[in-house]
């Protein structure tokens, strides 16, 4: 039965993740992701569904277009798979509860956010009021809603305090970020995520830069390393112990 859940976690995780594609595809070009249905952006010619399963439309069809033959970016699939696994590890040893799709959902939303920023430098509100929904239902449900505004209060102020001291160093959308955060992570894990994202950040410029990918003078993007952060402090890491949680919130 474990298999069969896995099985399902990685399929969702696939279907997911096309999903995603689409909307980091449209997004950053003012389209609607709902409308028109998915089409060639090449022809035009709207796609059935054999040209929408995942990564198996992208390898049968050989990357193109069936029907005018444009090549469709390796992204499409690299992303559907990279969810596609990510939905899989989080799902280990889990069963389907409530819990585990605020996690999916959760992990969706930072994956989004990670590869527009990545790609634009830009954090969009529209996927920020997506996770700060997802994170108020939780919240409520679970009785930690006074908790999780704390935490969005304390990690905001915080960012905002470092967006100031920047002075044009980073975008504002990197402080709502840290609000949301903050509202699915509490106060405690939210400033351990924001601690292991600078180390994760130094870490990456460091080997961009020694890879030559990525001039001292160009901008990183710093949304992905604060989402990776606070997905793993939300998952599988913890504070660093129960004092930081005491300190920094009265509940």
């Amino acid at each position: 039965m474990e298999y069969i859940f896995l099985l399902f976690y990685f399929c969702s995780g696939l279907c997911v993740g096309s999903f995603l594609s689409l909307c980091a595809s449209r997004l950053p070009r003012g389209e609607s992701i709902l409308w028109p249905p998915s089409h060639c952006d090449a022809c035009g010619v709207r796609l059935g569904v054999r040209d929408l399963i995942p990564l198996w439309s992208f390898w049968h069809f050989g990357g193109q277009c069936r029907r005018c033959g444009s090549r469709l970016p390796n992204r499409l699939w690299q992303q559907e798979l990279a969810v596609g696994i990510l939905f899989l590890g989080l799902g280990l040893g889990q069963r389907p509860d409530p819990a585990l799709f605020f996690r999916f959902y959760f992990a969706s939303g930072l994956a989004l956010t990670s590869w527009l920023d990545w790609e634009e430098q830009f954090i969009y509100d529209c996927v920020l009021a997506m996770l700060l929904g997802g994170g108020l239902v939780r919240a409520f449900l679970t009785g930690l809603f006074w908790e999780a505004l704390w935490g969005a209060l304390v990690l905001g102020v915080v960012m905002l305090v470092i967006y100031w001291a920047a002075r044009g160093g980073m975008g504002f959308g990197d402080v709502k970020l840290c609000a949301v955060l903050g509202l699915w992570l509490g106060a405690g894990r939210g400033l351990w995520a924001l601690f292991l994202s600078s180390l994760a950040g130094c870490l990456g410029a460091a080997v961009l830069f020694l890879l030559r990918r990525r001039s001292p003078r160009e901008p990183l993007p710093y949304a992905p390393f604060l989402c990776g952060s606070a997905l793993f402090v939300h998952v599988w890491g913890s504070s660093p112990g129960p004092a930081l949680i005491k300190w920094v919130s009265p509940f």
